[in-house]
């Protein structure tokens, strides 16, 4: 997989940094940078001249003072190392010193930031080493002020990160489209899984039961619930609840076909910035879906709002048309009989009003009795 190397050791204060950025500018393999002046060029690169690959800010660089300032400095310098493959290097054009000084020239600030320095502060050289399987730079950096500089795991990856977006910055624009395009295409079949407006769910009868068991849990509780109905402002038993009923959807061949779509190009996209295996986890612990969850609460909104009017509606998933028949059943046999008092109260609220529409209209009741 291509991939951008980064190494961040450094020499502490007191050590011999200007020996290293002698040996790094002068050994075998460096590239010497072009100079576009004929007298720079001619004195860079004339017999018995003191031949370098240094570079930095400046298009052109005296070893000997650089060499100087690096021994006057009291603090710590960090020796980055950054290198690619043999073949990302010549198919990106990151195979020559030029290449490489623009690039570091470019993120010098961000590199700064990630060692804690401030952009007026940071001080930095670098040497191109165009040899191996890993063309690669040494990059010598530091604060003027001798008590600045730290670096973390995290500045590190920042700095990899910087780099990394740039170098391959085509690959990755074509990638990051691809997992867009995935990530919503996800969305919209759990939608329709949810809402059931494109397809039906192929689940198997005891895993339709089960969506139908928790989508019904779920929407009782929700009846009891004031406030937003969303995922974010649900308690975190209900929250457990809505990432129930997202796993269970996520077994759905279409769903987990989306899925498995998204997690290879996200799989691609973070090889680029991590050595560490791929992240396997549930579709529910994926921030990047809040909106699936979001979904179920309101499919299961709608099913609350059903049950309390009696009225199905034909826009809902298979699934949850099953669990409307079955509450539908329940308030069939739930009905109220002379003398039953066990019936819910929604059904009594109900009676009440068709008990009030008799009397209005002079009827007689034969389920009216004395409270």
């Amino acid at each position: 997989m291509s991939k951008l190397i980064l190494k961040s050791p450094y020499i502490k204060a007191g050590g011999n940094p200007s020996g290293y950025m002698s040996y790094t500018a002068k050994r075998d393999g460096v590239e010497i940078l072009p100079r576009s002046e004929g007298y720079l060029h001619y004195m860079a690169t004339r017999p018995g001249a003191d031949r370098h690959g240094l570079f930095g800010d400046a298009e052109s660089v005296n070893l000997k003072s650089a060499m100087a300032e690096m021994a006057q400095h009291r603090g710590h310098v960090w020796t980055h190392i950054i290198s690619l493959r043999r073949e990302d290097a010549a198919r990106l054009g990151y195979d020559n010193a030029q290449s490489w000084r623009n690039l570091l020239k470019t993120h010098r600030n961000d590199i700064a930031a990630a060692m804690k320095i401030l952009p007026q502060d940071f001080r930095w050289y670098a040497a191109f080493h165009n040899e191996g399987e890993h063309p690669h730079v040494h990059m010598m950096a530091w604060s003027v002020k001798e008590n600045d500089g730290f670096l973390t795991p995290n500045g590190i990856a920042n700095i990899r990160s910087k780099l990394t977006n740039s170098v391959f910055r085509h690959e990755l624009m074509h990638l990051y489209q691809q997992k867009s395009i995935s990530r919503d295409a996800l969305v919209q079949q759990a939608r329709e899984a949810i809402k059931g407006r494109a397809q039906q769910l192929s689940l198997n009868p005891i895993d339709e039961q089960n969506i139908n068991q928790l989508m019904l849990q779920l929407a009782q509780r929700l009846q009891k619930l004031s406030g937003k109905k969303q995922y974010g402002y649900l308690p975190k038993g209900t929250k457990k609840l809505v990432d129930q009923i997202v796993d269970e959807l996520a077994r759905q061949p279409s769903v987990q076909d989306c899925y498995d779509i998204w997690q290879k190009y996200k799989n691609q996209v973070d090889n680029y910035y991590s050595d560490a295996e791929p992240e396997t986890m549930p579709l529910s612990q994926r921030k990047e879906f809040r909106a699936i969850k979001n979904a179920v609460v309101s499919a299961a909104v709608s099913l609350m709002n059903i049950a309390a009017n009696h009225q199905p509606e034909p826009t809902l998933l298979p699934c949850a048309t099953h669990l409307l028949l079955t509450l539908g059943k329940l308030f069939e046999d739930n009905a109220p009989q002379s003398h039953d008092h066990r019936h819910s109260f929604a059904d009594r609220k109900l009676l009440r009003k068709m008990q009030q529409k008799k009397l209005a209209h002079g009827q007689r009741d034969e389920h009216t009795h004395t409270m």
